[in-house]
């Protein structure tokens, strides 16, 4: 049986290379094994054959720049 994994936590994503808008909100990203017009959820759990652990460093960068992304983002629809 295959462990569930999350994108955010895997060298092989990136919210740098996702397309423009995807990545706003820290909702999806780009995964090196797809093709270059699909986004992956960042967090969504799935089973994922070639997911490699990223450095603890870069995924709590994502973590954090995550949330910086999605309390913009509740700020802007509250408006407060």
């Amino acid at each position: 049986m295959t462990d569930t994994v999350r994108c955010i936590a895997c060298r092989h994503f990136s919210y740098q290379a996702a397309n423009p808008g995807m990545a706003t909100d820290g909702g999806f990203g780009k995964c090196d094994f797809l093709p270059s017009s699909t986004s992956v959820s960042a967090v969504y759990a799935r089973i994922c054959l070639k997911f490699e652990e990223a450095d603890p460093e870069i995924v709590a960068k994502r973590l954090e720049w995550r949330s910086a992304q999605k309390a913009k983002f509740i700020k802007g629809i509250l408006g407060s």
